[in-house]
């Protein structure tokens, strides 16, 4: 007998097999274009339970406005990123994914100082 939790997605279901995963540590033409598209709402491909990857933040939508207008080409772009320091990201983007989230602990910052 298996239980539901609070996904609607039996555990047993989620433990069979792993997410899908769209991983990219660094920028380059393929994140470009995932970052691009989803910005434009185009991206129709693969959807994805994870994904990890370079914040898509303030410095990153500059540098896609400047390519967007013909200010900077699509390699000067991406040339552009890769000297910024972007931080990883990790997008939950699916129900399936959020069920396989475990409670670790926690730790209290005031104690921390």
């Amino acid at each position: 007998m298996t239980m539901e939790n609070r996904t609607g997605i039996k555990d047993n279901e989620a433990k069979k097999t792993p997410p899908d995963f769209f991983y990219k540590y660094m920028t380059d033409e393929i994140w470009f274009d995932f970052v691009l598209q989803n910005r434009r709402k185009l991206y129709s491909s693969k959807q994805y339970d994870l994904v990890v990857g370079p914040v898509a933040n303030d410095d990153v939508f500059t540098t896609l406005q400047l390519f967007e207008n013909d200010i900077l080409s699509r390699a000067q772009a991406i040339d552009a990123l890769k000297v910024k320091k972007l931080y990883d990201q990790y997008t939950f983007a699916s129900k399936r994914s959020i069920s396989l989230l475990k409670f670790s602990h926690y730790f209290n910052a005031e104690e921390a100082k």
